[in-house]
């Protein structure tokens, strides 16, 4: 396996925002419309997949990285639970931060090749290697025992309220879950994210 490098893209400092630039390269824009952000702080790898550059990036995401820049730039993505994927040697921002820990993350043209990568990496059984990944091997929805899955769905947080098009695409994935018979189909309101916010800024 080889790889060659040919194009280089900025990221946003410290990898802790929602868009990408630096003194260096400057900002990343999106592909489609330059007067818009890629997003962040994975905001190359989801310019690269809008422009078809690659057939699957990785990235590495807390709090959004490879979401935002995947709906930035109109392609898909997946940010596989904590343990999930194997981290051994990878380049961390963050490196014993584990309040919120890093994870790898997918950015990609299709659907089908996030399930093609996450199945080729479970299969090399990560977990033998790297004692941070959780032995669950590749499962079809088939070998699920459970059909009948839990979702819960958050509107509003209590600070800012979803946009149009976010509440849309979150009745279309409640809707469609319904239509397979999942009936916990919840609202779910979590914690004070007023309270989490202003603990977190406290000062003692």
């Amino acid at each position: 396996m080889w790889i060659s490098s040919f194009i280089h893209n900025p990221c946003s400092k410290s990898n802790w925002l929602g868009e990408a630039n630096n003194h260096i390269l400057g900002y990343n824009l999106n592909p489609r419309n330059q007067g818009f952000s890629s997003g962040g702080s994975s905001s190359g790898e989801g310019a690269m997949q809008a422009l078809r550059g690659s057939a699957v990036r990785f990235g590495t995401d807390i709090g959004g990285s490879v979401s935002m820049p995947a709906a930035f730039n109109g392609v898909f993505s997946i940010k596989p639970s904590v343990g999930r994927l194997p981290t051994l040697g990878m380049p961390n921002s963050s490196p014993g931060q584990m309040n919120i820990a890093t994870v790898p993350g997918l950015l990609a043209n299709s659907n089908g090749s996030l399930r093609l990568v996450l199945k080729a990496v479970l299969s090399t059984e990560p977990w033998l290697t790297d004692p941070d990944v959780h032995p669950i091997p590749w499962r079809k929805p088939q070998d699920i025992k459970s059909n009948k899955l839990a979702f819960g769905f958050m509107e509003t947080n209590g600070i800012a309220r979803s946009h149009p098009p976010i509440l849309r695409a979150l009745n279309m994935a409640k809707n469609a879950l319904q239509q397979k018979g999942h009936k916990g189909v919840i609202p779910w309101q979590g914690s004070s994210h007023q309270e989490a916010s202003e603990i977190h800024v406290r000062r003692k």
